[in-house]
């Protein structure tokens, strides 16, 4: 198993320890505090378990490979902060999966399900204040210029995920198709790029103090692996292998293959007239257009361009760190990807 892999799953006990801390001082009688503590124990543990964990490991490596903050790292602070953007996801998840009706997440019933929507909607909440509050106790040995930075880059990117999350959620109009494509790239960017990709690196950075700061390069990356990681999400929606497979065109989502299908204007009246309606009809024109090998082309010129990028990063330990996040990225899903 990877190093980072390794040491951050291990860590995960810790993070329980700290979370239970959160609970200590309630003004309340220790029957009823106890009560919360066992529930929200649950909750975390619940919406942690099972992700690829793929935001927290990414906040690490960055850290690990460019520490620049004194003879050795501080892997109680910064194993924290990585598993805080865990949280912070979960907290997404959760309501990502209100919102759009999900039924099952990571193999298991979706938490407000099993809770109850008012329930799941107020657990959502407390798991965001969590990660924060978390956050902040894990960071008092830094300055509070850095601490901050990093709180101000956090909500900064919440608030674009959420301006993200409401153009993903707003009814879609096929008709109009001449921004489709544009509407579809901004919306990624705003709910995937920042606090999935650019958020971690950053806050890595920041921990590391790294003496570069932060440069132009990363957001250029965190776009790229951004759109790259949606855009799979969508190929896998109907191509992959899980219990979710043809949700989106079900739902009428915006999504990558439909902005593709919709370039064939042969294709293009019978896609408006029945994406949302007829799925079985809107996966056979995927078929159609053989969407698999389009895919498998847009995935080689992304793996160029983020060759590129990392070419002109003069960050060595920086560059070194953000090619081993995007082969482990590119090989989820691909294990023949080992090198870029």
């Amino acid at each position: 198993m990877d190093f980072i892999i390794e040491k951050f799953l291990d860590f995960y006990p810790n993070i329980s320890k700290y979370a239970l801390k959160l609970f200590d001082e309630l003004p309340i009688s220790e029957f009823y505090r106890k009560e919360i503590v066992n529930y929200y124990m649950k909750c975390l543990n619940y919406n942690i378990e099972g992700g690829k964990y793929m935001r927290g490991i990414t906040l690490v490596e960055v850290a690990y490979k460019c520490w620049n903050n004194g003879d050795k790292i501080l892997w109680d602070e910064v194993l924290t902060a990585g598993w805080c953007i865990e949280i912070l996801q979960a907290f997404f998840l959760v309501g990502d999966d209100i919102m759009d009706g999900g039924e099952i997440r990571r193999g298991k019933v979706c938490w407000y399900i099993s809770q109850g929507l008012s329930m799941g909607l107020n657990d959502s909440f407390c798991l965001y204040i969590m990660s924060e509050l978390l956050m902040k106790n894990a960071l008092k040995s830094y300055s509070m210029d850095t601490l901050a930075r990093i709180m101000d880059l956090l909500h900064r990117c919440i608030f674009y995920t959420i301006l993200g999350q409401h153009l993903d959620t707003s009814p879609l109009c096929l008709k109009s198709t001449e921004n489709l494509d544009e509407r579809y790239f901004a919306m990624i960017q705003m709910k995937t790029s920042y606090y999935s990709i650019y958020l971690p690196i950053c806050i890595g950075l920041l921990l590391a103090n790294s003496t570069s700061g932060i440069p132009l390069e990363v957001e250029h990356f965190s776009r790229i692996i951004g759109e790259y990681l949606q855009i799979e999400n969508d190929f896998l929606d109907y191509f992959g292998n899980n219990e979710k497979t043809g949700n989106d065109i079900e739902q009428g989502k915006l999504t990558w293959l439909l902005c593709k299908a919709m370039q064939d204007p042969l294709l293009r009246d019978d896609i408006v007239e029945n994406y949302g309606r007829n799925a079985e009809l809107i996966k056979k024109i995927y078929q159609k257009l053989n969407m698999e090998s389009i895919f498998e082309e847009y995935k080689l010129e992304t793996k160029n361009k983020v060759s590129s990028i990392l070419e002109k990063l003069e960050n060595k330990n920086l560059r070194k760190a953000l090619r081993c996040i995007a082969i482990r990225i590119f090989s989820y899903h691909d294990q023949k990807c080992t090198s870029l």
